[in-house]
């Protein structure tokens, strides 16, 4: 150590360790990926894209860092129950954009809709904090890592939703939200970890 510098946060992190945390990154940002297409099917703009990276991106640092506070002794209980409120939280948001958006244009993209959907799609990272806690991979790197990989993931994922969106030239709120009731199905069963 330099004397005068203060000691690093986490020592270097190698090459594998960068492989092994970006892999879990892009197992994480699965459901974050079905979401964007969702969001992205009934039209993209600049303001959906500020949205989605701003909440999805937070959501994407805050869960694992909410998990690795809470610890080893809560991941048992929290575990299924986190993937089947998760679930629920979907398959709700999900039918609701669908019946909004048979009625009227869509408005499943509000603030509090789009904070909804990128809560419930990180219950994963919040349950992987717990074991990202007890491992001997660097936190702060992992963290960041996570944040990045599902951040420009669901970006894609909504600026390729709404590319079907135009091919289409149709209102897709009704695709956008069987999509994310699919995708709660699946995070409440178990299939979409």
């Amino acid at each position: 150590m330099v004397p005068g510098r203060a000691a690093p946060l986490e020592p270097p992190v190698s090459p594998f360790v960068l492989l092994v945390v970006t892999a879990i990154a892009g197992a994480l940002s699965v459901d974050n990926i079905a979401a964007g297409l969702a969001l992205g099917l009934d039209g993209v703009d600049s303001r959906l894209r500020r949205r989605v990276a701003t909440i999805f991106g937070g959501c994407a640092v805050v869960a694992p860092v909410i998990g690795i506070g809470l610890g080893h002794a809560a991941a048992p209980l929290a575990g299924g129950a986190a993937r089947l409120v998760a679930g629920l939280i979907l398959v709700g948001i999900g039918a609701a954009t669908a019946l909004r958006t048979q009625r009227g244009p869509a408005s499943g993209r509000s603030i509090r809709d789009i904070l909804a959907v990128g809560m419930a799609v990180n219950a994963d990272s919040l349950v992987s904090g717990f074991a990202l806690g007890l491992s001997s991979l660097p936190v702060l790197a992992s963290i960041s890592i996570i944040a990045l990989v599902t951040t420009v993931l669901t970006v894609l994922a909504v600026e390729i939703g709404g590319r079907i969106g135009r091919r289409w030239d149709r209102g897709m709120g009704p695709a956008s939200g069987a999509i994310l009731v699919a995708v709660g199905i699946g995070l409440a069963a178990g299939l979409v970890r």
